[in-house]
């Protein structure tokens, strides 16, 4: 789940998140679905409409692919609010 808080500019929030990130953790499925999605380089922008003065919770739902190797998988997920990038690196470790 990716909780980003509220900002001046409360109608729209967008999550970046590596596209490794989303490929080796199987993520297919966004709780709410994004109103618009994008590619910028190595990265997948999200675009949810905003929650007023509420935090917007997203989350992530998907499942490990079946051949995908053991060991640790690193990536960052981001939140922009009011033009700040605020940016936590992840690190998921699949097990045999």
């Amino acid at each position: 789940m990716v909780t980003i808080p509220p900002g001046r500019d409360s109608s729209r929030h967008v999550v970046r998140i590596d596209r490794t990130v989303l490929d080796d953790l199987g993520i297919e499925t966004f709780h709410p679905q994004p109103s618009a999605t994008r590619r910028r380089g190595g990265q997948v922008e999200l675009e949810f409409e905003g929650a007023g003065s509420r935090a917007t919770r997203v989350s992530l739902d998907g499942r490990v692919p079946t051949q995908l190797g053991a060991g640790a998988r690193d990536g960052d997920i981001s939140a922009v609010v009011d033009g700040d990038v605020q940016t936590v690196s992840t690190r998921t470790w699949v097990l045999p």
